[in-house]
């Protein structure tokens, strides 16, 4: 253990490496165990005449980072470390409340707010995770004629058939040439892998359109509405429903005039698409051909009042758990704003 610092519950540590979002590292608590060991690299300390919980939640401010930046040369980085001395980091200034019992009120705000923080993104985790569930046991294997779990009023057995089946028109994309500003910025949503998140199959964000001549003069076909729109290539697992009529990338499979139930199609092919994700981890996953999704077998309810059961139960959960991710954003911008009103 000789290169190796012995951290207690409380210390600081300052880690030099600067990262995304962290041009000048980060200074963490240590909170979770009784004890730890970190590399001589990181810069540790143990506060004094100071209240730690408001030390720690400062450092999760950028009200730090002017005094760090004085000590750090522009261009003296070495292997992704800031250039900072010890004696340095410790001679530099920070700004605090004279009175403990300001700094206490501070930080006992703040954490209230971090607590209610952490309970809605533990809610949002535990909702997930009964998706997950509630995706497994609610469509039927191909092994098994009645899914695990089903609505009481439907016991009639599932019918097994190709993805080709659930759509009578199939369509691929194209992308028209860059080079001509006439085929781009018109009015004709052109969708990329990128406007589509990944495990969220209502999010669609349109950041390009293309023209009617830009249709005409390149492999983009114009798809109808409430069409599937399923990603083959980069970001293989992505899928959405598309409430309006668009073109794709040659990245995509759309499945058009639906046989089944929209809701019901959209999350069979989700569910289908991260079984064959998770069948593949660990090997190098560079895309799956259109015919080998059109050709992937999957049940389906032969009653379409059970596929909209099914599908309209899982789209409310979706709807749940999307109501407390914009909650969980708007609760981590309020805490940004008290966090840069607060601190000097």
């Amino acid at each position: 253990m000789s290169n190796y610092y012995l951290l207690k519950k409380g210390d600081f540590a300052y880690n030099k490496s600067y990262s995304n979002g962290f041009p000048l590292g980060t200074v963490k608590r240590l909170d979770k165990y009784d004890e730890g060991t970190l590399s001589s690299l990181y810069i540790v300390f143990r506060p004094e005449k100071v209240n730690s919980d408001f030390l720690s939640i400062y450092y999760d401010t950028n009200k730090w980072h002017r005094e760090v930046m004085k000590l750090s040369a522009e261009g003296a980085r070495n292997h992704g470390l800031l250039n900072i001395p010890v004696n340095s980091f410790f001679e530099k200034k920070i700004i605090i409340p004279i009175h403990e019992e300001e700094q206490l009120e501070i930080a006992k705000f703040l954490k209230r707010l971090e607590k209610i923080i952490t309970l809605h993104q533990r809610k949002i985790n535990i909702l997930k995770t009964l998706k997950k569930v509630y995706l497994n046991v609610m469509f039927s294997n191909r092994s098994e004629d009645i899914p695990r779990l089903h609505f009481k009023s439907f016991s009639e057995a599932w019918e097994q058939c190709e993805v080709s089946n659930l759509s009578q028109k199939t369509f691929g994309g194209g992308t028209p040439k860059t080079s001509k500003k006439i085929y781009w910025d018109g009015d004709i949503p052109w969708i990329q892998s990128s406007d589509l998140k990944e495990h969220n199959v209502k999010s669609i964000r349109v950041n390009k359109k293309i023209t009617k001549i830009g249709l005409e003069h390149s492999a983009a076909k114009l798809i109808p509405k409430n069409s599937l729109a399923i990603v083959t290539r980069v970001g293989v697992g992505k899928v959405a429903l598309i409430p309006f009529e668009y073109t794709t990338s040659q990245d995509f499979l759309s499945l058009s005039n639906l046989n089944v139930d929209k809701y019901f199609g959209l999350y069979l092919m989700y569910h289908n698409l991260q079984k064959e994700l998770l069948a593949l981890q660990g090997t190098s996953i560079k895309g799956i051909t259109k015919k080998e999704v059109l050709k992937k077998r999957v049940r389906v309810p032969k009653d379409l009042q059970e596929q909209v059961s099914i599908g309209k139960s899982l789209k409310e959960l979706d709807s749940y758990i999307n109501l407390h991710q914009r909650k969980l954003h708007k609760l981590n911008k309020i805490k940004q704003v008290y966090l840069n009103k607060m601190f000097i």
